[in-house]
């Protein structure tokens, strides 16, 4: 069996580490052999190099060598680093699967995924929720009828303390509530609005409230914190016509859980309503249901759907278009925060309908709406280094634009 040698730039940072576990536990799936790691803390490599023994340690000056010993890249750096190291391995043609968001700008993500596209190269995003099992139990409610058409969805991700460096609250939490919501809708919403709190020493947005409005007159709302008193809140809500389904995924030690409420209606109040009483009450036909859900960590199945597209050559659930969607709403959201007012996506992207069929590589659904010329900027030398929770990478800082 041919192997697949895979390169992880970004290891020594938060999110890094739990990539290089998850990787390196996919040893030998179809060919896989996480092969070597690149980073710019160095210090770190002799405490890695004790855990993983087998995998070579790189710095980043050492980046174009070690696009030359792998097939495929995963990056787990800080978003501003994101598009010059993805599209330096695309031209490299590496397969590259990219940690959320693709890219700050649409623009940005538009270019990496009409570049893949001519490399004959995959590029996915990593919207970790999509490869969850209980989102996956959500979607059979959903799919099944259960709940009936989905008519809203109210996604609260919550925390306490821990601030991301380069972004705001929105930009780091919403992508994983926005895959969720546009994979379940079926489309892009219509407009955009959001309204938050600024923390005036970092200028940045710790707290936001951001609505969708889709067609039909449906809709979503997702709450964003940083500073919520709650230590860890994730949990989203889907209303259809008949029930509700809730994604709880707030314990650590929970693995997600689904809870059904199926069988609600609407019926007019009896005739000795008290006066005053509304005309119209909520029943619920069918008492709650827990689901049972288990299929592993959401990254482990994200690292295995990735070697499974790599193998196969397939188009992944999250593939480069689904992180150009995330971004043109998270742009929007930044636009409505600055200007003070709801913003309607541009023709062409709202309302459009997203194909999530699956389809090898090369078999295009629709071109994307590009919003800039597509050519392929130079790439010149990335130098890496590791501060606290992050992969941190020499370049400059780039807000949403």
């Amino acid at each position: 069996m041919k192997k697949i040698r895979i390169a992880l730039i970004g290891c020594a940072g938060h999110f890094g580490r739990i990539w290089l576990r998850n990787l390196f536990t996919l040893q030998g799936y179809l060919g896989c052999e996480l092969v070597v790691c690149c980073d710019g803390n160095v210090a770190a490599f002799d405490e890695l190099r004790g855990m993983y023994p087998s995998v070579k340690f790189m710095s980043s000056e050492q980046y174009d060598l070690v696009l030359g010993m792998c097939d495929a890249v995963v990056i787990a750096t800080p978003p501003a680093t994101h598009f010059k190291l993805a599209m330096k391995a695309l031209q490299a043609h590496k397969d590259v699967l990219v940690e959320k968001p693709l890219a700050y700008s649409p623009s940005e993500c538009e270019l990496l995924t009409e570049f893949a596209e001519k490399q004959g190269c995959i590029v996915m995003s990593g919207l970790t929720y999509l490869y969850s099992a209980a989102f996956h139990a959500i979607k059979n409610i959903i799919d099944t009828n259960q709940i009936g058409k989905v008519i809203h969805i109210d996604s609260r991700r919550e925390s306490f303390g821990r601030y991301s460096g380069d972004n705001h609250v929105t930009q780091d939490l919403g992508p994983h509530d926005l895959s969720m919501i546009l994979a379940v809708m079926g489309e892009m919403p219509l407009a955009v609005s959001c309204t938050g709190h600024q923390d005036q020493l970092t200028g940045h947005y710790v707290r936001t409230n951001t609505h969708l409005t889709f067609s039909g007159g449906r809709s979503a709302s997702i709450i964003s914190s940083w500073i919520s008193a709650n230590i860890k809140v994730r949990k989203t809500e889907f209303f259809g016509e008949i029930g509700v389904t809730t994604f709880d995924d707030s314990r650590a030690n929970n693995n997600g859980k689904v809870v059904l409420h199926s069988g609600l209606r609407v019926t007019k109040a009896s005739p000795n309503t008290a006066p005053g009483g509304h005309p119209f009450v909520y029943h619920a036909g069918a008492a709650e249901k827990m689901i049972e859900v288990a299929g592993g960590e959401n990254i482990t199945n994200e690292a295995r759907h990735f070697v499974d597209c790599i193998k196969h050559r397939e188009v992944p659930i999250s593939a480069g278009e689904a992180g150009v969607d995330v971004a043109h709403i998270l742009f929007a959201a930044e636009q409505s925060l600055e200007m003070h007012k709801t913003i309607g996506l541009p023709p062409g992207i709202a309302g459009r309908h997203i194909d999530t069929r699956h389809r090898k590589l090369g078999q295009r659904t629709s071109a994307p709406v590009p919003t800039s010329p597509a050519a392929v900027p130079a790439v010149g030398h990335i130098a890496v280094t590791s501060s606290g929770e992050h992969d941190v990478l020499n370049v400059p800082v780039k807000v949403l634009r």
